[in-house]
């Protein structure tokens, strides 16, 4: 079975600078984070430098281990 990549866009960048600034202001190293939320250290990273997609269940485990609720790091949808 092939694995088929979607394009990174605007929502998973923001996202991820997200995650990133959680992170710092934990102080937590990139790898203890990764393993903590069960992702490889180079997919956090990419997901960080706004170069990976953020997918529900990675991003779930992340808030996690980041003591972050997912209203934290989703934008603010304009409803007008």
């Amino acid at each position: 079975m092939t694995q088929v990549h979607e394009p990174v866009d605007a929502t998973d960048r923001y996202i991820g600078g997200r995650l990133l600034g959680f992170r710092r202001a934990m102080g937590l190293e990139l790898s203890d984070v990764a393993h903590a939320g069960a992702v490889r250290p180079a997919e956090l990273a990419a997901i960080e430098a706004g170069e990976g997609k953020v997918y529900m269940s990675t991003l779930w485990r992340l808030c996690r281990v980041l003591q972050a609720d997912l209203e934290d790091v989703l934008p603010v949808l304009d409803e007008d």
